[in-house]
């Protein structure tokens, strides 16, 4: 029932528009619009409303010269929404500074209750500007709890790392900062659905939320019992990348539809 809003990036924005502390502007034939965005916001990000794995997400710079061609290109590519760059935490830029990295929870929801079931972290590699898995991503398990990364990172291809394939930064035990500020506030923002986080100094900014609404959808699988998100395993469960689960899978067979992702980002 939540597909309509978190499908489309505009219609989950204005939803949403309290948690995202950041300005947006959806192209519609509004060029005095786009102006008064621009004379704010010289650098920005665009986004095509439904496109997914990070693809048609670019940074753009803009000037008097330029501004009208950038304008023309975003529509002929359908980058219609723009966004307010996000300038996030100096302990997550360290990671990798081209991208926003940002952590993705996974919830339940069985009807009666929403469940914190599992976090990752996604980092951008080779000077992305995205941090998903499908775009050179790599991602890694974090403990709930703590905040703390606690495995080894892995790519869409499955090789691991302990240390970041590009900056060579330690992330088997990374800190993620501000986690327990955060406590209170992720179990409330979970109550229909999840999100992906980008956190900033001040605290935690929603970037996006979605619905996993099949047990194919970013390997998703059935399985006996519950498993763990981000390692690898040696039980009995059915994978889609045999024994690799996906930064995004965290599955149980009675719950087909109930699986909710999010990300966040400091």
């Amino acid at each position: 029932e939540y597909w309509d809003i978190v499908d489309n990036k505009k219609t989950f924005n204005d939803t949403f528009k309290k948690y995202l502390n950041r300005d947006y502007l959806l192209l519609n034939d509004n060029y005095d619009e786009y102006q008064k965005f621009i004379t704010k916001h010289k650098n920005f990000i665009a986004k095509p409303l439904s496109a997914t794995g990070g693809h048609g997400v670019e940074v753009f710079e803009v000037n008097k010269k330029n501004e009208k061609e950038v304008y023309n290109n975003l529509i002929k590519h359908n980058q219609t929404l723009l966004e307010e760059l996000i300038d996030q935490h100096e302990i997550m830029n360290k990671l990798h500074k081209p991208s926003v990295n940002t952590i993705r929870v996974i919830t339940i929801n069985n009807g009666k209750r929403i469940t914190i079931a599992a976090a990752v972290l996604r980092i951008g590699t080779n000077n992305n500007r995205v941090d998903n898995f499908h775009s050179e991503g790599i991602c890694c398990p974090v403990n709930i709890e703590t905040g703390r990364v606690e495995g080894t990172a892995v790519n869409i291809k499955a090789e691991q790392f302990t240390k970041h394939p590009t900056t060579n930064i330690e992330l088997l035990g990374f800190q993620i900062p501000l986690w327990k500020e955060w406590e209170s506030d992720r179990k409330n923002d979970h109550a229909y659905n999840g999100s992906d986080y980008d956190e900033r100094e001040s605290g935690f900014y929603i970037i996006h939320k979605f619905v996993i609404t099949s047990t194919n959808y970013h390997g998703i699988c059935r399985h006996t019992d519950w498993c763990c998100v981000c390692t690898r395993t040696t039980d009995h469960a059915r994978h889609q990348y045999s024994s690799w689960i996906s930064s995004h899978a965290l599955c149980n067979r009675e719950a087909d539809r109930n699986h909710q992702c999010s990300c966040c980002g400091i």
